[in-house]
């Protein structure tokens, strides 16, 4: 069985019982964090996830059920005005994530028997988009290992790293729908094709070939990013989503640059960075997803 299989097997299982509740009402709230009646949980972020700045004591904002620190009001306003842009800068702390995760689940027990509640849900598929994502960032390592190293997986490596991309646009489907779905799976594999010369041009040192694979791949990049603020673009605005990918590409491009030099410290140090930033990108995803469609989650 695939590694990818349970992952997609919860996504299926997720939207099969949340495409059944009834839509969003008026005067209904979406369910994120702890309930009006429970103690706000304080994040004790150290970074305003606005500016990325450090905080200034005592500048707050609480926002479903947890208490954020900023570094002016300014910052302030603009995350209540919508919290779901930034979830990614406050879980790129793992300690403030704990949080956010306990914030989620808090006074929201399951009685036995019963269905999962929507914070319950929204964990799972917080976790599945976590999942994929660094199927993403793995594979590709893999690929990278074995293109340089012209190893015999080379092939096999390849085709497990393009059926990430399927996965991914089939995980959106349910919500987006299926041209969707094939659409971004589409851009992504043209993300590992073009990454797959730059690859080959700079292991050859081809200064030319490897200039024009960087320019396509970051116009593919963009391509993703409007593709994404395009279904979301509240929780995905077209500047944080461009910013994102071009993480993205930044930091593989550093893992690869760092192989080929066989500085393995540096290598080693470039995929930490690769796959932290990945996670970011998930809960990105998710975070929107589910702010988006708070009543899938219920």
């Amino acid at each position: 069985m695939s590694r990818v299989t349970p992952v997609l097997f919860a996504l299926s299982a997720l939207f099969a019982t949340a495409f059944v509740v009834a839509p969003v009402r008026a005067g209904d709230t979406p369910v994120l964090g702890s309930p009006a009646s429970a103690k706000p949980i304080d994040l004790q972020n150290a970074t305003c996830p606005v500016k990325g700045t450090p905080i200034t004591p005592g500048v707050t904002e609480t926002v479903n059920g947890v208490v954020v620190h900023f570094c002016c009001t300014h910052c302030a306003a603009k995350y209540a005005a919508n919290p779901a842009a930034y979830q990614s800068a406050l879980r790129s702390d793992s300690a403030v994530a704990l949080r956010l995760d306990e914030a989620g689940v808090a006074g929201h027990a399951m009685a036995a028997g019963s269905a999962p509640t929507a914070s319950v849900k929204g964990a799972a598929f917080h976790d599945a988009m976590r999942k994929l994502w660094e199927d993403h960032v793995t594979w590709t390592r893999l690929f990278i290992v074995s293109a340089l190293g012209n190893l015999a997986d080379k092939d096999a490596t390849t085709a497990r790293l393009l059926k990430n991309q399927e996965d991914i646009g089939d995980a959106i489907k349910p919500i987006y729908g299926d041209d969707a779905g094939m659409k971004l799976t589409a851009l992504l594999k043209d993300h590992i094709l073009t990454a797959a010369d730059l690859v080959a041009a700079s292991a050859a040192g081809d200064s030319a070939k490897a200039a024009a694979a960087t320019k396509k791949w970051s116009a593919n990049a963009d391509e993703i990013a409007a593709f994404l603020n395009g279904a979301n673009p509240t929780a995905w605005p077209l500047d944080a989503a461009k910013a994102m990918m071009r993480e993205h590409l930044e930091a593989t491009t550093a893992e690869v640059a760092a192989r080929i030099k066989k500085d393995w410290i540096a290598d080693v140090a470039a995929f930490e960075k690769v796959h932290e930033q990945a996670l970011k990108m998930a809960d990105m995803l998710s975070d929107g997803i589910r702010s988006q469609f708070p009543q899938k989650f219920q």
